[in-house]
């Protein structure tokens, strides 16, 4: 059993909703931003409508469970 650390992190999110707008690729984009080493794991746990500014602009609340092994954290990531 490794040493293992374990966090919860909430984003807000705002977008445009429209035709154009993938949330999907917002997302991914997210959960690559929150890795701080290589081997960093980020795992969704729930997203949450916070309010429908109007047709279309929209704001989420985004859970990310991040697990670090820091026996084994891999490369430091710098964007």
């Amino acid at each position: 059993m490794g040493n293992i650390q374990v966090k919860q992190t909430f984003l807000e999110l705002e977008f445009d909703h429209n035709e154009s707008t993938n949330f999907s690729s917002i997302l991914a984009e997210t959960i690559l931003y929150e890795r701080e080493y290589a081997n960093d794991q980020v795992l969704v746990h729930q997203v949450l409508p916070l309010s429908s500014m109007d047709q279309e602009h929209r704001k989420v609340l985004v859970i990310l469970n991040i697990t670090r092994d820091l026996n084994n954290l891999g490369e430091k990531i710098s964007y």
